[in-house]
Formats: structure tokens, sequence, C-alpha cells
């Protein structure tokens, strides 16, 4: 009796508002659009550099609004407060007094919660780019290989990101780095006055060249690092090593420029390369958003009639990868997708079965006009670098159906009088 008694005291327990041990159900598709978006960027980044995507938790979300909107409704902010992180439980809407307590205040089961918050941005877009281009710690969080799960709250101008649930089976990567290597558009500096703590402050200095991130698991007792430009020449730079080895050049990175990064540490000996962003005085270099419009017709796969969530831009259909080695599966142009942590790049593997991770051929009910960008992936099919189309769509790569159909020798074909796609794993690719 003692026991059942004590269970329904934790089932009706509540804290600042908030039912402890309520169940919630929560997916990607119940999330806002502005949820989507960052969820999506941020997983694509991470499955780039080689780290597992981030799942939404329920409880983590809940949490996140919860301190969202502690923070808003007592009016603080990077100037007013020394550790928004922590809630006053004398106060309004207290939920807990850290990012643990109040993530269990709402049922969440592990006590491991790490928390991200930006005080001055009104979107979760414009706070990921933040975290990702204007801080070094926050973004270290963001790139945790052991946390699968993440929250959101988003009130006024402030965004609380929760991320947790540590799972030791999760195999890290033998290492990477941000930039990652091909990354285009990567700013040129860092200034201390967009995080706290100071991390430049040590070095006597309030600004310097754009941060670089490096991790691997192994241990070593010291690093040796180098920063050249394309023309060989080096580039001077202070470091330090707090859990990643981060790199910041003592002078802003020039404009449109390459550069490469080596980094030696323990057995480890990786090297990678970077762009940083055209010069913002010179517009012809900027990069440019196109129009992708829902693909309004039918696609066929070997005469069946399947639906794929597809975008047209400029008279061609661009499909998901993933999409495309599912229903090529079990066929003689089957597929394997992969990531190549040593060429940071996607890889190819024909006549190899494919591997489901989940999300594939899922379709959102409505499907609308949406801005894209050329993305800069690169992709070797056979060990063999391939050159495909893709444009980056709300966080996800889209690649050329023909270009993909081209270099997997898949038959494409059209019936413009019925507007319905073939794709035939019998064939071959034939060129229009």
């Amino acid at each position: 009796m003692k026991k059942l008694l004590s269970l329904v005291l934790a089932l009706t327990l509540v804290i600042g508002g908030i039912s402890f041990g309520t169940p919630l159900k929560a997916s990607a598709a119940d999330l806002p659009k502005e949820h989507k978006e960052a969820l999506n960027y941020l997983n694509e980044i991470r499955r780039t550099v080689g780290i597992k995507e981030l799942e939404l938790d329920p409880y983590l979300n809940k949490a996140a609004q919860n301190h969202a909107d502690y923070l808003t409704l007592h009016g603080l902010t990077s100037l007013n407060t020394d550790d928004g992180h922590w809630e006053d439980s004398n106060k309004a809407g207290f939920t807990g007094e850290n990012p643990g307590d109040r993530a269990k205040a709402v049922g969440y089961d592990n006590s491991w919660v790490s928390e991200v918050i930006s005080y001055d941005d009104d979107t979760l877009m414009k706070t990921l780019d933040g975290f990702l281009n204007k801080t070094v710690i926050h973004r270290d969080f963001l790139f945790s290989h052991a946390d699968i799960k993440i929250g959101f709250g988003i009130s006024g101008s402030n965004v609380v990101f929760n991320i947790g649930k540590s799972a030791s089976e999760v195999t890290p990567p033998e290492f990477f780095s941000y930039p990652y290597n091909g990354q285009k558009d990567v700013d040129t500096y860092f200034s201390s006055k967009w995080e706290r703590p100071d991390l430049l402050k040590k070095f006597g200095v309030s600004k310097s060249g754009f941060a670089i991130s490096y991790y691997t698991p192994e241990w070593a007792d010291s690093f040796t690092a180098k920063i050249t430009d394309s023309k060989g020449n080096d580039v001077p730079f202070y470091s330090d090593e707090m859990g990643l080895v981060h790199l910041y050049p003592k002078q802003e990175l020039k404009y449109n420029e390459t550069y490469t990064v080596n980094v030696k540490y323990g057995s480890r000996n990786d090297t990678w390369s970077f762009t940083t962003k055209s010069d913002p005085s010179n517009p012809t270099k900027q990069s440019v958003n196109v129009s992708a419009k829902p693909t309004a017709s039918k696609v066929l796969v070997n005469g069946k009639e399947l639906s794929f969530q597809a975008y047209n831009i400029d008279n061609n259909n661009y499909f998901k990868l993933r999409d495309l080695a599912m229903v090529l599966n079990g066929t003689q142009k089957s597929i394997s997708v992969g990531w190549d942590g040593e060429k940071y790049a996607i890889s190819l593997e024909s006549g190899k079965p494919y591997g489901e991770v989940g999300g594939e051929l899922t379709v959102a009910e409505k499907l609308n006009t949406e801005k894209a960008t050329l993305s800069t992936s690169i992709i070797y099919l056979d060990g063999k670098e391939v050159k495909l189309t893709a444009y980056l769509i709300n966080g996800n790569n889209y690649f050329k159906l023909r270009d993909v159909a081209a270099v997997i020798d898949f038959g494409i074909t059209w019936d413009g009088k019925t507007n319905t796609i073939g794709i035939d794993s019998s064939t071959g690719y034939v060129m229009e």
C-alpha cells in the first residue's frame, strides 16, 4: 500500500504548475514549421560532420519552453542576470532550479541535460546560426556526439535549447571539425562580445578570426596545429583546449579565401579545408536563393505509384537521396548511403543494400513553395567523387533526379500527357 501511495503522489505532484510524470507525445511532424527548419538544419550539419542526428523529445521541449517563459516573465537578459540557467523558487513561473530539475519536473527520465540560451533573437534559425557561427562553447554543446535528444523553447527574444539523453552506446566519430571539410560561406571573424564567458580575454584581445573547433575521442598531453591560406602562407593563431581544441586566428580571415587546417593530436593527423564567405561589398558574389515548388508530377517506381516529398527548380525535379535509395533497395540498382568521415562526404556504394535510418519517404501534409540554396555536399560513388546538383531546402539536401539516375544508371521516363515521372530499375539511364 505504501508503494502504491507513493506512485499516486508521484503522478499527481505539481511543480510550478507542471504535472510530474504526465505523458507527452510529440514528433517532428507535430512541430511548427520554424522548429522543423531548425531541427533539420542542425541535423544536416551533424550528419555532415559524422555525428548521430538529434531527436525531438517532448519533455525537453516542454522544459525548454517553461524556462523561456520564465526568462521573459521576469525580463531576464544577458545584461541583468549572471546566470540565466538558474530559477528562483520564490518567483512566479518556477519549474526547477537548474536544467536537470526542470526536465525531471515534466517527466524527463534522465538527469543529464545541457542547456544553451540566447537572449537576443526572436527566431530559432537566428539563434541556431548564432550558436554555430558566433559562439564556441555553445557550439560545442550542439556537437556532443553522445547526446541524442533536443527540445526547443522560444518566448519573446529568449530562446532555450535543452539537449540530453547521453547515449554511451553511440560510437564517437574519429574526429570532427567546425567549420567542416568543404564548408563554404564561413564567417571571417569571432567577437568576444558574442559569448559569455569571454574566451578571448585570456589572450588580451576582443576579436579574432573565425573560431575553429576540433574534436577527437583520443587523449593526448598536447597537440600541434597549423592553418594556411590558399597560397600556403601560415596563419598565426591562439589556441585552447576545453574538451575540444579551439583555434582562434589572430587576424580576421580574408573574404572568399580557402583555408587549410591540420591538427596532430595523439595518433591523429587530420587535415581539412573551408572557404570564407564572399565580400558583402561585392553583391555579384553572394549566394542566391531560388524558388523550389513542390513537384506536381505523379511518380511511378517500376510501375507502382509512390509519394515523394520532391521539389521542382527551373523545370528540374529534385529528390532526397535516401528516398531514392529506399525505393531502389532490393533491385539491381541498389545503393548503400553512408558517411565517409575521412573525406567528409556522402559515400554511395552500388550493388549494396540500403540501410534504413528512419524518415524515408515521409511527406508533409502540406507542401509550400520554399527557398532553396545550392548545396556544397560532396558525393563519392564507389570511392570516386561524382558531381550532383543539389539544393538545401529546410535543412535537407535535394538532388537533381536526372543527375542521380545518370551516376547510378537507372531509367528515367517522362510522360507529358499524364504528368508522370517514371523510375525504372530494370533499365539504364538514357540522356535526354
